[in-house]
């Protein structure tokens, strides 16, 4: 013990211990800063990597959402091409079904023929003159061809659903449907809605001649009343409890011709209502248009019960009109049906050289059937 004392005071009296105490200082710094600078090192590497990390994460997350938006555009032309494959072989059969009909089609429903019998239903229909001149046609059609058409509207292109409400008769229109439907959809854009539109025209020549000479004066009303007028056809799906607001047609429609389709057995009721204008109501516009949205009130005068193979027949001007599809009390096994529309109104492209010579400000309310002509 006494050795341990003389060594202890022999070291500290000759300074040896602080010596060394620094010495060991200095070591245990240099070590605490190599590893402060290791351990920096391995800091950086470390967010390096995350940031590599999430930034591949990124672009994974942006690759995968890619890959989704072109395996949902790839789903999405699949069930076209399906659909067209299942619409294809639907027409496949009908085609076959229907091949004797579509022999006989000149025979059994002579265009002529057909032409002529619709006119002369027109030409002895009742005229009535309110709210505006109008006619209810009983058995516009002959009934052989009425089934014909209600007919081709259950094998026809899928047009007419809740997303597309309208079948255009155009041929160009539809692509995929039975040869009989082409048939009997292409002789009522090509034939028949003319021969209707010249049947109407002459009943109804004496209230649009007053029309135009309203509306242009005498030489140039006349001049309008003499033009070539033509009819557009197309279907119009109306689903069960369609109700329309009371409007006008476009202002190059001088006559409006409204059919429900009625099937064999159908529980719907369709109604046409007409109203008459409070006021002065010149649309400024050429579509359709909507007293109401002007402030201007529609009162109703009366109710046209388009009943099995009847059509209205009215002059677009000074009343407007709407179409109601209700079901009969108590039924409920019918989604709804089609309506047949037609508007008759002048050659658009002889209409507008003649409008073009007038003054400017008369111009100005016809722009929209110029605008039309150069879409």
């Amino acid at each position: 013990m006494r050795l341990g004392r003389a060594v202890a005071f022999l070291v500290e009296r000759t300074g040896v211990r602080a010596r060394l105490q620094e010495m060991w200082r200095r070591d245990i710094a240099r070590s605490v800063g190599a590893a402060d600078r290791h351990t920096g090192v391995s800091i950086s590497k470390l967010k390096r990597r995350v940031d590599d990390s999430s930034h591949a994460q990124r672009l994974s997350v942006s690759t995968v959402r890619d890959l989704e938006q072109q395996l949902a555009v790839s789903v999405a032309i699949v069930r076209e091409l399906e659909s067209r494959l299942t619409r294809l072989e639907r027409t496949a059969l009908a085609d076959s079904r229907q091949a004797q009909s579509v022999a006989e089609w000149q025979s059994r429903f002579g265009s002529d023929a057909i032409s002529e019998a619709v006119s002369r239903t027109i030409a002895a229909a009742p005229l009535r003159e309110e709210p505006a001149a109008h006619l209810l046609v009983e058995r516009i059609f002959p009934p052989d061809f009425y089934a014909l058409v209600v007919d081709t509207l259950q094998n026809g292109d899928d047009a007419g659903t809740a997303e597309s409400p309208e079948i255009d008769l155009r041929p160009t229109a539809h692509r995929i449907v039975p040869r009989l439907t082409a048939v009997a959809w292409g002789f009522i854009h090509a034939s028949l809605a003319d021969a209707i539109a010249r049947a109407a025209l002459e009943r109804f020549r004496p209230f649009i001649e007053r029309y135009y000479v309203e509306l242009f004066g005498r030489e140039c009303g006349e001049a309008v009343l003499a033009l070539p007028h033509e009819a557009s056809a197309r279907f119009q799906r109306w689903p069960r409890g369609y109700s329309e607001t009371p409007h006008l047609d476009p202002k190059g429609t001088v006559i409006t011709v409204l059919m429900y389709l009625a099937r064999p057995g159908d529980s719907l009721i369709a109604t046409a209502s007409l109203y008459s204008i409070d006021g002065d109501f010149a649309p400024v516009h050429t579509n359709t248009a909507y007293p109401d949205e002007h402030g201007v009130h529609c009162r109703l005068v009366s109710r046209v019960p388009l009943r099995h193979n009847s059509a209205l027949l009215t002059v677009n001007a000074g009343a407007a009109h709407r179409i109601d599809l209700q079901q009969e009390d108590g039924q409920t096994d019918t989604d709804g049906g089609y309506g047949l529309e037609l508007r008759i109104g002048p050659n658009v492209r002889q209409f507008v050289d003649l409008i073009s010579t007038l003054p400017p400000a008369d111009q100005q309310p016809w722009l929209g059937l110029a605008a039309s002509l150069v879409k």
